[in-house]
């Protein structure tokens, strides 16, 4: 059976909101004593947010309690003017593949203009950051600092306010959805204005309060952080795209040559990350390129991104015969469009820039079908006049109907193609960042936002999806991030019933149980070894506390609380 999303129960759900509101209680408590632990509650509670969901995609209280710790923080001197527009480009990590990294590279590659552009990191050493970042860097006159060296999280945030208030006319956040740290550094009036990239458009994230102007990639981003962050200063700029190289067969014969496709066999092509094609409900790819391939009995389909041991991909290898294919991650997709003949999109998450990406190299492409809407599949203004299938069966149909018909496929990439042109290359997407420069706002200010509710969307897609990305025990995920941030978690009342009543597993799938002492800690350093800002020289002391109030509070302490519990989680 194909590996599918979990349901999300009422229990599971409120478990996970207790876990946060009780972070962020913490972290409000101790503002009025310790604004560095309150930073690394926040900071937990925003991580939480994002890993596990609160109810909401962004929350008023966590940012007004960031804006509250940015008044902790001296004034720097503003910086003397220049004559030169000077952008300094925040990022929490900088990465080599694709997604915003890629996006804010080009972006400053191609500005046209005279303008000078510089990075910071939060939660990177200078020694980690790209080559094709460092380049840019390089090219537009600027500078790079890294503040992931910083033990203090205040200490961070004061570092960059003071480096964006003395070099920097205009800030731009492409930060990850937790990172408090320019959140706390922007969270007071002047400064240069600051713009915030929203490249997470479907998920929680941090920013509100301090964003003069949310920089959109399309339409349902805006349409998502009007109606869900409640936020209406807003600029539009389209994913800038690398003008395509020349069109090598070679590459394309040598790709199919490597996987033993023939080379007059119709090949599909797909990519984006493993997790982006877990199956919720009967939203399912991989079932549906199966089916896609039983319709065209000499096709192929390769997948990039995904790897050829998962399960799911492994089964559907063998289903169609070796004609689906698995490849993994790849830094180079040349040769893959080069080899491809029809883009199909993955679901039920799919990815803008590899769809655009295809397009612009002359594919074919088919888009999602509407039971995977935007933001969680693909739009945008060069999309406009590519349909998109009604449902699963109208996505097999068209995808068919390419792979066996040249002139179809001719004739509707040509017009893919000259659309993404028009908005993504050279001086049609010049347009936009120049459209984007004349609207800066003038300074720097704070702002009012609230939020309703999850919609009936998110509860149907995102929620159960991080269930099934978290894994195991949510008490665990918060035990082990709060402890390696230098916090001392301890579970509050509410938060123990909500476990016992939640069910959750006690670690994940196929993981050995954790008996002892040294099977507990091989559950928990794979788990800690992968965390954003994981410090591998984590004082091991707090190991045996941690194990005894985990355990403790898990499955003892919550028997004794309970007695005096008579109030429903909510």
């Amino acid at each position: 059976m194909m590996d599918r999303i979990p349901q999300l129960t009422p229990q599971r759900r409120a478990l996970h909101h207790e876990i946060f509101h009780s972070s962020l209680a913490n972290a409000i408590t101790c503002s009025e004593h310790n604004v560095e632990a309150a930073a690394g509650w926040a900071l937990l509670s925003a991580v939480i947010a994002d890993k596990m969901g609160c109810g909401r995609l962004m929350s008023a209280e966590l940012e007004g309690l960031l804006v509250k710790l940015a008044t902790r923080i001296a004034l720097p001197k503003r910086g003397t003017s220049s004559a030169q527009r000077r952008w300094l480009h925040v990022f929490s990590e900088v990465f080599s593949i694709g997604g915003h990294s890629a996006l804010a590279a080009r972006w400053i590659a191609l500005d046209s203009g005279k303008d000078r552009h510089s990075l910071v990191t939060t939660f990177q050493e200078a020694t980690d950051v790209p080559r094709a970042m460092y380049e840019a860097i390089m090219s537009k006159g600027g500078t790079i600092h890294t503040l992931g060296g910083v033990k203090s999280l205040n200490e961070r945030a004061r570092r960059l306010r003071e480096i964006a208030w003395q070099e920097a006319d205009v800030v731009v956040l492409h930060i990850h959805m937790w990172d408090v740290v320019p959140v706390i550094a922007f969270g007071v009036p002047g400064g240069p204005p600051v713009l915030l990239l929203n490249h997470a458009d479907h998920t929680f994230w941090v920013g509100s309060t301090v964003a003069d102007s949310i920089i959109n990639l399309r339409r349902s981003g805006q349409d998502v952080a009007e109606k869900w962050r409640g936020v209406d200063r807003h600029a539009y700029l389209p994913i800038p795209l690398p003008v395509p190289s020349d069109h090598d067969p070679h590459l394309g014969r040598s790709i199919r040559i490597e996987l033993g496709i023939p080379e007059q066999a119709p090949v599909f092509l797909t990519v984006g990350s493993y997790f982006k094609y877990l199956a919720i409900g009967e939203i399912n790819f991989v079932d549906t390129a199966c089916r896609l391939l039983k319709k065209v009995p000499d096709a192929y389909l390769i997948a990039v991104g995904p790897t050829a041991d998962h399960p799911d991909w492994q089964a559907a290898r063998d289903v169609t015969g070796g004609r689906l294919m698995a490849v993994g991650p790849k830094h180079d997709l040349a040769g893959y469009f080069a080899a491809a003949d029809v883009y199909i999109e993955g679901f039920p998450f799919g990815s803008l820039t590899a769809l655009l990406e295809a397009g612009l190299a002359g594919l074919s492409c088919v888009r999602a079908p509407i039971p995977c809407p935007p933001p969680f599949t693909s739009d945008g203004e060069a999309l406009d006049h590519l349909p998109q299938p009604a449902n699963l069966d109208d996505y097999i149909d068209q995808a068919a109907a390419l792979a066996t018909s040249p002139i179809s496929r001719r004739s509707q990439s040509k017009a893919l193609k000259e659309a993404i042109e028009r908005v993504h290359l050279g001086a049609g997407w010049q347009s936009f960042l120049d459209e984007v420069k004349a609207r800066l706002p003038a300074q720097h200010n704070i702002y009012q936002v609230s939020a309703p509710i999850f919609p009936p969307l998110w509860e149907q897609y995102w929620l159960p999806y991080l269930v099934r990305r978290l894994g195991g025990d949510p008490l665990l995920f918060f035990y082990v991030k709060g402890h390696r941030l230098g916090l001392a978690p301890r579970p509050s009342m509410r938060m123990l019933l909500a476990a016992h009543k939640a069910d959750v597993p006690e670690h994940p799938p196929g993981t050995p149980g954790p008996i002892a002492l040294g099977l507990f800690r091989g559950l928990i350093d794979p788990i800690a070894s992968i965390l954003p800002f994981a410090n591998s020289k984590a004082n091991h002391k707090w190991w045996p506390r941690l194990i005894l109030d985990y355990w403790y509070g898990r499955y003892i302490g919550w028997r004794f609380k309970a007695v005096n519990e008579n109030s429903e989680i909510k």
